[in-house]
């Protein structure tokens, strides 16, 4: 465990004076330059609509609804028909014999597959590996040893 201690250095008198003269140094700066500004009323503008804005606003909807009514007499009504083809008693009975034809086209090629053994091959250590091998564990007992 370890102490850990932080100096700390307490302000001199320098230091106070030093900072009492910079905040009245900021004071006096801030006076000098009040000095040059002038009080100045400010007025908010408003407008409110017109009798024209109104009738342009409400004239805008009925041009638009008329463009609208135009542009809907070139198009024409149309029914949507959704159309789902119900499979018939041919295509259910497709279906169930297509699996039946791939069984017997499955038998079929299996029949001319032959049975082969597979011979899985390992290389065996050798004389040195096995030497090899024994040394390095010996070597690492006598390290975790020496580290104990």
């Amino acid at each position: 465990k370890v102490d850990v201690a932080v100096k700390q250095r307490l302000p001199t008198t320098e230091d106070i004076q030093a900072e009492a003269a910079a905040e009245e140094r900021a004071a006096r700066v801030l006076q000098e330059a009040s000095k040059g500004l002038s009080k100045v009323d400010t007025v908010v503008k408003q407008r409110l609509p017109t009798v024209d804005d109104i009738k342009a606003e409400a004239t805008a909807e009925e041009k638009a609804a008329c463009i609208l009514q135009e542009a809907s007499k070139g198009l024409t009504k149309v029914d949507t028909v959704v159309r789902q083809r119900i499979p018939t008693v041919d295509d259910i009975q497709a279906e169930a014999t297509a699996g039946e034809k791939a069984a017997k086209i499955l038998q079929d090629v299996s029949k001319g597959l032959n049975k082969v053994d597979t011979f899985v091959r390992q290389r065996l250590p050798t004389l040195d590996d096995i030497k090899r091998e024994a040394t390095a564990e010996e070597r690492a007992a006598q390290v975790l040893q020496e580290a104990s």
